[in-house]
């Protein structure tokens, strides 16, 4: 069910059964099979019942309850997750309107959305069945493409919509409305339409601002536009957008997350607006927004320090 709850709130598991939870793990990971081993007997130990993907369960050779990672919320407290952003990113979208809350465990490289490291796997794990989990409620949207007044996909995005050509660089044409009316006409290498989460990724790249997740907006960033004074833009969550692919020739292509895409036609409408689908991270301790900006994008690092130079000695005459 859609999560409509504030974007912080306690995370309790059922009383009277064991604890339920679901482990997808980037199997490419150098850590994750013996990792994985180690976590599930430990869990087990502990009572908690466990459902491993499909595919991590055959590369780990477990002879336990699996489940495909479409299903794999089903019937779970929580997911729990070890590898990078796109691997979490791969499970939401899988979960579809069942969304469970993901511990992300990170074995990715910046790592927003997956913030525990390895090293806290255990004591985060612990801290949630003993009732101390928080979970962390972010905004999704939803995308609609319309050709010929008939709706040929919908999407779901965590982070972003793109709107981009194919493999050979030519300048697009996107027509820009809002329930006001007409916006802009952009031109250049796309568009981007991102959440709050999606603000540190692509849009972040394209000179789009970082927006705290608690604040409910949409993001609009173009990428390169041909005209300078086209700056990105924040919408209200409560706005609908329009985008209309003007005819200039060439492949173009709306992709959702990085991981779902679909051709964009000239005449096309993609309609994109907040959805009613929350993704639900769940970890513990003070989930502070800034601490993590500040340790993934270097925010506080300074320049070294001069080490102490000795005074140089004069050449002979």
């Amino acid at each position: 069910m859609p999560d409509s709850g504030g974007h912080f709130r306690r995370f309790r598991l059922p009383a009277g059964r064991p604890p339920r939870v679901g482990i997808v793990a980037k199997i490419a990971a150098a850590e994750t099979r013996e990792t994985v081993r180690t976590l599930v007997g430990w869990l087990e130990r502990r009572g908690v019942e466990v459902t491993m993907e499909g595919a991590l369960a055959d590369a780990a050779a477990w002879p336990g309850r699996s489940a495909p990672l479409a299903g794999i919320g089903t019937g779970q407290d929580f997911i729990l997750l070890l590898g990078g952003d796109g691997t979490l990113l791969a499970v939401t979208r899988a979960m579809g309107e069942d969304q469970r809350p993901v511990f992300g465990v990170n074995l990715g490289s910046l790592g927003f959305l997956t913030q525990a490291p390895l090293d806290q796997l255990y004591t985060g794990v612990e801290a949630i069945l003993a009732g101390e989990g928080i979970i962390d409620g972010r905004a999704t949207l939803a995308g609609i493409l319309v050709r010929n007044g008939r709706e040929v996909a919908r999407q779901h995005a965590v982070n972003d919509v793109v709107v981009t050509g194919g493999a050979i660089a030519r300048v697009i044409g996107v027509r820009l409305k809002t329930t006001q009316g007409f916006l802009a006409n952009v031109l250049g290498d796309g568009v981007i339409v991102a959440t709050p989460t999606g603000s540190t990724a692509y849009s972040l790249g394209a000179g789009g601002p970082v927006v705290d997740p608690a604040v409910e907006a949409i993001i609009l960033a173009p990428i390169v536009p041909l005209t300078l004074t086209q700056r990105p833009v924040v919408f209200s969550d409560s706005e609908e957008l329009s985008l209309t692919l003007r005819p200039r020739g060439g492949e173009v292509y709306v992709t959702f997350d990085g991981q779902a895409s679909h051709p964009f036609r000239p005449g096309d409408v993609l309609r994109i607006r907040k959805s009613r689908r929350r993704i639900r991270m769940l970890g513990v301790g003070e989930q502070n927004y800034f601490r993590v900006l500040r340790k993934k994008l270097l925010w506080s690092a300074l320049p070294p320090k001069r080490a102490p130079a000795r005074p140089p000695i004069p050449p002979h005459p």
